[in-house]
């Protein structure tokens, strides 16, 4: 693990995160596993998880007696990764530059102690997810981190490689509570709706 658990309970116990994304980021920072997955549907919080994700990584201690983790933005596009970039608050850069850079002999600073975070994973081939996972692999960076929505996906040519990791069994937390809509009584049926919504998709999906 790069965070004791029980430490990153304890800074997330009393935030106003939900279940699921505390979930998510104990799964990031506390699970063994160095590829994980972020199974996130519309509204559900997960910039807000990554950010925390990125805050304690950088704070917390983990088991080596070692902190200073940080985190490192991926990207399909150049606007995905500026959004990333500007709403999540850590550094960005598109896929494709990762490889531009990684073929000049270029390998982002501090690697090892890096968690890379692919964004919009759905949206990315399945060649250039096998490409993307192999070179940062043979890195070996603190922990790889797929985020995305299974439901979506590019161009038909994708693959749909992030649903088929999820299926083929990678670790994966799933966030599916709505945190967009205000949770006082008058958008209570709201916020029901669009949760059941989203365990039909998160159900059917499985199929």
């Amino acid at each position: 693990p790069l965070v004791i658990r029980a430490a990153v309970h304890d800074r997330l116990k009393d935030t106003r995160l939900t279940k699921d994304q505390r979930r998510a980021i104990e799964t990031i920072l506390s699970g063994k596993a160095l590829l994980v997955g972020v199974q996130g549907y519309a509204g559900t919080g997960k910039t807000t998880m990554m950010r925390q994700t990125a805050s304690l990584a950088g704070d917390l201690v983990g088991e080596a007696g070692r902190s200073g983790h940080k985190v490192l933005g991926l990207a399909p596009t150049h606007s995905a990764r500026a959004t990333l970039e500007e709403s999540a608050g850590y550094e960005s850069q598109t896929v494709q530059s990762l490889f531009k850079d990684l073929k000049a002999g270029r390998v982002p600073k501090d690697i090892g102690r890096t968690i890379v975070l692919i964004d919009e994973s759905s949206f990315l081939s399945t060649k250039n997810m096998n490409q993307i996972l192999e070179r940062l692999i043979s890195l070996n960076p603190a922990r790889i981190v797929l985020s995305g929505d299974r439901r979506q996906h590019g161009a038909v040519e994708a693959g749909r490689p992030f649903d088929l990791a999820q299926k083929a069994g990678m670790t994966t937390a799933v966030l599916k509570d709505v945190v967009r809509l205000p949770k006082d009584a008058a958008h209570k049926a709201q916020r029901a709706g669009d949760m059941t919504a989203a365990e039909g998709r998160m159900a059917a999906a499985k199929h």
